[in-house]
């Protein structure tokens, strides 16, 4: 078609895309429209074709675009799928299919491992599940489960009784639980967190079946600390208490009169310094009995009874190496044989000398 130029004279080609007004100039056809055959006006694109403004022809929309009416300047994109120039959303748990030898798509179920999202089918991601087809969701795995592939028809089970966890829903892999912890599951075996030992307890990783396990104080084990995977060994010159509510969780000083030795095979007691032997102990926390002097006596506490100290022989009074019966008592000297004494804490007596008598 020639459009007549400005000053009637002559006639131009009309260029493609555009049309002739009233015979006198083109003008370019506006968006979803094209000119008609004769050029001398436009019509709109049928539905399933669009044109942006400009085109000699509208343009055909290729699944997944569409047009759904006619008179669109651009195609569409479907998000379900294209049927006879419309778009048809698949049904819930189902998603498109597109077959790329015809150039067509149609809706399918979505598989189980899977879930319809925007009307496509994605596999559930690790830590999630779907054992169903036709679904819309994935499920997360609970607490005790994981799963560490995706498109999964079910969860893993988090072993208890292997020390195997998993705390919050969704988790890809199960965690080990740490030494000086136990395991805690959800009674059915699904380990689901773990929680540190009491002190007093302990757990070493593996050997304990994962569980807290109390320090056996009749061994002279302890533990004041929770959280932890081993016991202390109680030290000489102490001893665990029992039944004292704070054993095993601390050890107990050996009192004054008492000792408790590295040798010693029970832990539960500090043992008492025989003062029938000449044994006694003024110091607390100590490992072994002390042997008293010569020349002094052991006292014993009147609230105890153990050997606690030790005194100077009174002034008249001796306690040497031969004198064992008591080592509670010193030995008076025998004025009728001539001794005497007239110092304070002495092993033997003095031969009174010739021309003195013993006063007193």
């Amino acid at each position: 078609m020639l459009c007549p130029s400005a000053d009637a004279t002559a006639c131009e080609e009309r260029l493609p895309g555009k049309h002739s007004m009233q015979g006198w100039e083109c003008e370019e056809c506006p968006p979803g429209t094209v000119p008609t055959a004769d050029g001398f006006s436009c019509e709109m694109c049928p539905a399933g074709k669009a044109s942006p403004g400009g085109q000699e022809e509208c343009t055909e929309c290729v699944a997944p675009m569409y047009s759904p009416a006619p008179g669109f300047s651009e195609c569409a994109e479907c998000g379900g799928v294209v049927f006879e120039d419309k778009c048809s959303a698949c049904a819930p748990g189902q998603g498109i299919q597109y077959d790329g030898d015809t150039n067509t798509a149609s809706c399918v179920t979505c598989a189980a491992g899977t879930a319809s999202v925007q009307g496509v089918c994605e596999a559930c991601e690790a830590g999630w599940h779907q054992p169903d087809a036709g679904q819309t969701l994935c499920i997360q795995c609970p607490p005790g489960r994981y799963q560490s592939v995706p498109s999964a028809t079910q969860c893993e089970v988090c072993p208890a009784s292997e020390g195997k966890f998993s705390e919050l829903e969704g988790s890809a892999e199960c965690q080990l639980t740490d030494k000086g912890y136990q395991i805690v599951d959800d009674g059915e075996g699904n380990g689901i967190g773990q929680e540190p030992c009491e002190a007093g307890f302990y757990a070493d990783q593996g050997v304990t079946e994962w569980q807290c396990q109390e320090c056996d104080h009749t061994q002279g084990k302890y533990q004041p600390l929770g959280a932890q995977s081993l016991c202390q060994i109680v030290d000489k010159g102490y001893f665990l208490k029992a039944p004292d509510p704070s054993s095993p969780k601390s050890p107990v000083i050996c009192p004054e009169g008492t000792f408790r030795g590295p040798e010693a095979r029970v832990f539960t007691v500090c043992l008492n310094c025989d003062a029938e032997r000449g044994w006694y102990q003024d110091e607390e926390g100590q490992f072994q009995c002390k042997s008293v002097q010569l020349g002094k006596y052991i006292v014993v506490d009147p609230d105890t009874g153990l050997p606690t100290s030790v005194a100077d022989c009174a002034l008249g009074y001796k306690r040497s190496a031969t004198d064992t019966e008591d080592y509670k008592v010193c030995v008076q000297c025998d004025a009728a044989t001539g001794h005497y004494q007239d110092e304070l804490g002495q092993e033997n007596c003095k031969k009174v000398p010739p021309g003195k008598i013993i006063v007193g």
